[in-house]
């Protein structure tokens, strides 16, 4: 921990304004259209009291560890053959929205990192928080330090949202809610879907080729899922710390192992887990700890490895 020699809290107000971007359309003293590709090498700002047009066929480029935080209204004109693009050619970019209501479509968001700002501890090249979010035909690719999206104390909706080659966690929901349909990750180095204190309905989950969870519950978190399907994962489903999970038609596929039911933190209560259409059962592939509940196809199983015996196996 350090403490920072700059005594301005409010980061925000060093942001450089993108209504001040040579390459932005004024339409008046509140509506901006741009019509070309953008490129930041600066954090950047929307103010909440702005609202842009991003035209089709355009893209946002964010480099040397610029970030771009959208707190007004965005529009970007596209379609499912013609997406926008928001990218780093470095590596090095990334994008927070904040405060907000956000609907958006069509969108590839590539190569980003998470946000070096003071004050802030982000950890998703893109980044919701506080918001209201709809999104749908979304495509995480080649992210380069944390996780894909992470949405934070939100309410959201997702469909059709592909995640491939990320760092850390595809998808990571910190409290609030997220109702998805369609979620599909390839290649992700940590988790494709982390569950924090949120409440979680969903349907049509792929996990491939992940190398920690398919899904991960954690901390007090409500969770139903329907289609589950994990392969070559190092862990399918881990539920946790107080959580409590539904799952039905779950289908587990050359995992190291397919089921953890246990407490990292000894704060919180036992969790409980329910699965109803589980493909196959392999009892060595499932660690259970005392004093949790898991329920597969209708039969009851009781846990006998301490919480410490699991998390030695698995961190």
């Amino acid at each position: 921990i350090t403490m920072s020699e700059d005594k301005e809290t409010d980061i925000k107000k060093k942001f450089k304004k993108l209504s001040n971007h040579p390459d932005v359309i004024k339409i008046d003293e509140k509506n901006y259209k741009i019509n070309s590709h953008i490129n930041l090498i600066t954090n950047t700002i929307i103010n909440n009291d702005e609202s842009f047009v991003f035209e089709k066929n355009i893209s946002i480029s964010l480099e040397k560890n610029s970030t771009l935080v959208i707190e007004g209204n965005v529009d970007f004109i596209n379609d499912d053959e013609n997406l926008t693009k928001i990218f780093s050619k470095d590596g090095t970019g990334s994008i927070i929205f904040n405060k907000n209501t956000y609907d958006i479509s069509n969108l590839i968001f590539e190569n980003l990192s998470k946000p070096f700002l003071e004050s802030y501890i982000l950890y998703g090249g893109v980044n919701f928080i506080d918001s209201k979010v709809n999104l749908k035909n979304i495509y995480v690719k080649n992210s380069k330090n944390e996780d894909g999206i992470n949405i934070i104390n939100s309410d959201s909706e997702v469909s059709s949202i592909y995640f491939e080659n990320i760092k850390a966690d595809a998808f990571d929901v910190d409290f609030g809610s997220l109702i998805f349909k369609n979620i599909n990750c390839k290649n992700i180095k940590n988790d494709c879907l982390d569950i924090s204190g949120a409440k979680v309905n969903g349907e049509n989950l792929l996990s491939n080729n992940t190398f920690d969870k398919g899904v991960s519950v954690g901390e007090n978190s409500e969770v139903k899922i329907t289609n589950l399907k994990t392969v070559n994962t190092n862990i399918g489903l881990a539920v946790k710390d107080g959580s409590n999970a539904n799952f039905k038609n779950v289908d587990f596929d050359r995992n190291n192992l397919d089921i953890l039911v246990f407490n990292k933190k000894q704060e919180f209560s036992k969790p409980t887990l329910i699965i109803d259409g589980l493909n196959k059962i392999d009892m060595k592939k499932i660690l259970q700890s005392e004093g949790t509940k898991l329920v597969i196809n209708n039969k009851d199983y009781f846990g006998k490895l301490k919480d410490e015996f699991i998390n030695s196996k698995i961190y």
